[in-house]
């Protein structure tokens, strides 16, 4: 019996109904789509960046972003960064961000600098698995971890990239693991646990399993969207291998699944120019169904896009 005919049932019968919660319906269905435009800059430069994973640090919500074109106020092109860091100065708005302690004048210096060889090697930083607070100071100043993939162009003629990732390399997949640490060893690689296809955990990185098929990248989260006492603890927002800029969203009992995902909805556009869809997505926590969901046009034009997707909701017994 569905939950709305029990609560029928029990309103015929004159019995006490159980107070009400709101909770997201699932299959998930989005019934509105506000755009919040382009993540921007303070200063009012033109910085077209791409990924755009943020965290909260301490009091702080901070975006990390891949390759970041810097232009000065009149346009000039200061240069490349392979990844950098801006702060939303305000909750309110979050779609404006700042850089901290830069001279607007010259190119953002990245988060993770590369070393003078790894540069000439023509590796990369990208910063997609944001940042998880480790300790607070008395002073407010708050650390953490952040975790990072480094890339290196293989092959100029076919642009292959090969994947360094815990001593291994895969190439041509877009399928996801799951690896944990325990926060206060995040640095000791030895100590990292991999999710196995026979369920249960292994130290060695290349006995892992899949988690996620086919997503090419995305964000998961804990939510209490479903309900307060529903099984469903964990969420994923991304997006698929086909590069069509639509929204993937699944839910899981437990992080390392299985996981059920849906295609959510479509986003729009600013620069047509970009041809091919969004690679990367994200998604902040929610709140009563409202969803911030953010995604990257990349490239030198494009730029980290967001909106407020509103999710179908329905009256559900507390605690169910």
């Amino acid at each position: 019996m569905s939950i709305r005919n029990s609560l029928d049932l029990k309103r015929r019968n004159g019995e006490s109904l159980p107070p009400l919660e709101r909770a997201v319906i699932w299959p998930p269905e989005g019934i509105s789509s506000t755009p919040l435009g382009e993540i921007r800059d303070a200063s009012g430069n033109w910085y077209p960046r791409d990924i755009g994973r943020s965290s909260v640090l301490g009091d702080a919500i901070i975006f990390q972003f891949g390759d970041t074109f810097s232009h000065e106020a009149d346009g000039t092109f200061q240069g490349v960064s392979s990844n950098t860091a801006a702060l939303v100065t305000q909750k309110s708005n979050p779609t404006l961000t700042v850089y901290a302690s830069h001279p607007r004048t010259d190119a953002i210096p990245t988060l993770i600098p590369l070393t003078r060889k790894e540069d000439i090697m023509g590796w990369k930083i990208w910063s997609f698995s944001g940042t998880v607070e480790f300790d607070k100071l008395g002073n407010g100043d708050a650390f953490g971890w952040t975790w990072f993939q480094m890339m290196q162009k293989q092959d100029s003629k076919t642009n292959d990239w090969v994947l360094k990732w815990t001593g291994i390399a895969k190439t041509g997949k877009f399928d996801v693991a799951l690896g944990r640490v325990k926060i206060c060893e995040a640095d000791d690689k030895t100590k990292y646990k991999y999710w196995t296809s026979h369920g249960g955990w292994t130290s060695s990185s290349a006995a892992c399993g899949i988690v996620f098929e086919g997503m090419v990248h995305g964000q998961v989260f804990k939510t209490k969207m479903f309900g307060g006492n529903s099984p469903y603890q964990w969420a994923f927002i991304g997006c698929n291998s086909f590069a069509d800029s639509k929204i993937q969203m699944g839910r899981a009992e437990r992080p390392e699944g299985p996981w059920v995902i849906h295609e959510l909805m479509g986003t729009y556009r600013i620069d047509e120019g970009q041809g091919a869809g969004f690679t990367y997505c994200m998604a902040s926590d929610e709140k009563k169904g409202d969803l911030c969901v953010s995604w990257s046009e990349g490239g030198m034009t494009g730029g980290v896009l967001a909106s407020m997707s509103r999710l179908k909701t329905a009256q559900i017994p507390h605690g169910a």
